[in-house]
């Protein structure tokens, strides 16, 4: 059993300490930072640095890419798009000639139908009425 024991205290083998372990200190944008860790995660917000060798001075560029958002919310408009067309389908009216006795073969099949019409203003009431915190309180575009 006494193969499987470990004291770090009594059995260094060849091992020895080169260099005293320090905290990671670094400047960004004018501030000094010191962590436990190699791996900073909150400075700046958003970015992970990864501190791998010590330097006297490195420039790094971030760059912000809407690509993402812009498909999420292209997205997002296709499918509203698709809904709004799916209701205007199901309520569409054609009106009935003088004299015809029945209604348009043509009408959508919920034509009249008040839930659609709740369905639909509720949506809508949503971008009207905005965001209570945020950077952004509706969907207008603000031209400022």
């Amino acid at each position: 059993m006494t193969l499987l024991a470990y004291d770090s205290k009594t059995n260094t083998g060849n091992m020895k300490e080169l260099v005293n372990a320090q905290n990671a200190q670094l400047n960004v944008n004018g501030i000094d930072i010191e962590r436990s860790s190699n791996k900073i995660t909150d400075a700046p917000q958003g970015v992970t640095l990864d501190l791998t060798k010590k330097v006297t001075d490195v420039r790094v560029t971030v760059t912000k890419s809407n690509d993402k958002a812009t498909e999420a919310i292209k997205g997002w408009v296709d499918s509203y798009n698709s809904l709004i067309d799916t209701f205007n389908t199901l309520t569409k009216y054609k009106e009935v000639d003088p004299g015809a006795e029945a209604q348009d073969k043509n009408n959508g099949a919920l034509l009249g139908d008040s839930v659609v019409r709740t369905i639909q203003s509720g949506i809508r009431a949503q971008f009207a009425n905005g965001a209570s915190d945020g950077a952004f309180k509706n969907i207008k575009r603000d031209r400022d």
